[in-house]
């Protein structure tokens, strides 16, 4: 047989299997037991001070906290592998015991298939009330900063 003929078999094999396997490949859901969240805090003089926070986060859930400037925090939420997972955040922006202003970060893990494989996938919303103060989200990366 020639090579082409080889070839072509193969690529057929590989779309084939996943659409007629009559079981569910949950190999790499499995494996991602939590997909990772970073708040990046790039406000300035300021720092994110968590007031509440709730939600589906591996095990042990973060405790309230602060995010002094130029610093990070990592969540971890869930990827139970069947259901989407959520989990959210609350913070003031604060400035030497002065509140100046809201940032609310939920963080959701939902799934996408791929050639019958489901995969987590991390996405971040924001709220901001601030004058001064916005979001820049990148996948799983959440960047507070001021308004340029």
């Amino acid at each position: 047989m020639n090579l082409g003929v080889i070839l072509i078999l193969f690529i057929l094999l590989v779309i084939l299997i996943p659409i007629f396997c009559p079981f569910e490949n949950n190999l790499i859901a499995n494996q991602a037991r939590s997909i990772g969240f970073n708040v990046n805090n790039e406000i300035g003089s300021y720092d994110l001070a968590a007031r509440s926070l709730g939600g589906d986060f591996e095990p042990p859930a973060p405790i309230l906290h602060t995010i002094p400037s130029r610093k990070s925090y990592n969540f971890q939420v869930l990827a139970d592998g069947n259901t989407p997972t959520s989990a959210f955040v609350n913070y003031n922006i604060d400035f030497r015991g002065q509140i100046a202003g809201t940032v609310t970060i939920m963080m959701t893990v939902i799934y996408v298939s791929y050639w019958g494989i489901r995969i987590p996938v991390g996405k971040a919303f924001t709220s901001i009330n601030s004058d001064f103060v916005t979001a820049t989200v990148n996948g799983t990366d959440i960047l507070i900063h001021r308004i340029l």
